[in-house]
């Protein structure tokens, strides 16, 4: 939106300063240039003039366009870099939201692994301990042959759920 206000100022900029450049002011007098004539206030002076005056005016209307050739050409540039400019804006941004996506997927994969290591430890730790109740009981003879084979079951699912916890590491 702003490129196109832009570019529009630019255009009439451009079309007011050519319908400028046809008017020379010369010793104080106002001349317009169409083609070969020169014309003051609306009527054809050209064959009035003095051939030095002539040039004079014809000289002032090139020096004019040039002028306004320059003018545009420095107007193009402008534009053109203005256009550089949106575009590496916009590159930019587009990158910079690309590197915001990948570090919030980081992140994310990060606090994953954390929550798996942390889910392993606590696994690891309940089998441990229930591993070290098991043998304490055993030892005191508190258990009987279907409590220890209970026993011996939940040892089992406790293993695999580490195990299994270990792989999603």
């Amino acid at each position: 939106m702003k490129q196109i206000k832009i570019i529009f100022t630019i255009a009439f900029l451009c079309i007011v300063s050519f319908t400028n450049a046809q008017e020379v002011i010369n010793e104080g007098t106002t001349y317009k240039v169409k083609g070969t004539s020169i014309l003051k206030d609306g009527i054809d002076v050209t064959e009035t003039l003095p051939l030095e005056k002539k040039e004079q005016i014809i000289s002032a209307f090139n020096e004019k366009v040039k002028e306004k050739e320059v003018a545009e050409k420095k107007e193009k540039e402008i534009v053109k870099n203005e256009k550089r400019i949106v575009k590496e804006i916009k590159t930019a941004e587009s990158k910079q939201k690309k590197a915001e996506k990948k570090q919030k997927k980081a992140e994310k994969e990060l606090k994953k692994k954390l929550q798996a290591k942390k889910n392993f430890e606590k696994a690891q730790k309940k089998y441990s301990d229930a591993q070290e109740k098991f043998e304490k009981l055993k030892s005191k003879g508190k258990l009987s042959p279907i409590d220890e084979l209970d026993w011996i079951k939940k040892l089992k699912k406790l293993e695999k759920h580490t195990e299994k916890k270990q792989s999603k590491l």
